[in-house]
């Protein structure tokens, strides 16, 4: 338990407070009204990790990791330099670079290569993209998958854009 904050160097277990901190792996839950930030520094705790399981306001995991193999849920916002293999939700924003899973945001995703599901309530942003992306406005350079939305762009596409609908496989 932190008050009002903590830092642990790994983490195997409870991280329960205001905001708290680790630098190499998350095997475990962090728990923290404020906010949870993972430096990732060691590629044996994040990627070798069960569990990693952040609840906060905020979730942030720097790029000196692997990214994030678990859930991410953020009433604000889940912002990650790294992978993410699991679930990224967020009350307004998700960020990360590949991600292997899904994606669930009020507002907007954010995603290098997504293989999965991109669901927000106003804009999905990918460079590629082999699943769905559900959202007002769905964009990516390439996909193999479903779009659905009122704007649906993908740039590497005979017709780039169309409302509703778009395939492309």
């Amino acid at each position: 338990m932190n008050l009002p904050s903590g830092e642990n160097e790994n983490l195997y277990g409870l991280d329960l407070g205001f905001m708290g901190a680790t630098n190499n792996s998350n095997n475990g839950i962090m728990l923290n009204i404020v906010g949870n930030f993972n430096a990732g520094g060691s590629t044996k705790g994040i990627v070798a990790g069960l569990v990693n399981f952040n609840i906060g306001g905020l979730n942030v995991t720097t790029k000196g990791g692997s990214g994030t193999k678990g859930i991410e849920l953020a009433g604000f916002l889940n912002f990650n330099f790294g992978d993410i293999q699991g679930m990224q939700i967020a009350g307004l924003f998700n960020v990360g670079g590949e991600v292997r899973g899904m994606q669930v945001a009020g507002l907007f995703n954010g995603g290098g290569e997504v293989r999965g599901i991109q669901v927000a309530g106003l804009y999905n942003s990918a460079d590629s993209v082999r699943g769905i992306q559900i959202g007002l406005i769905n964009v990516t350079q390439e996909l193999s998958g479903l779009q659905i939305g009122l704007v649906n762009y993908i740039r590497e596409s005979p017709v780039p854009i169309l409302p509703i609908i778009n395939l492309k496989f």
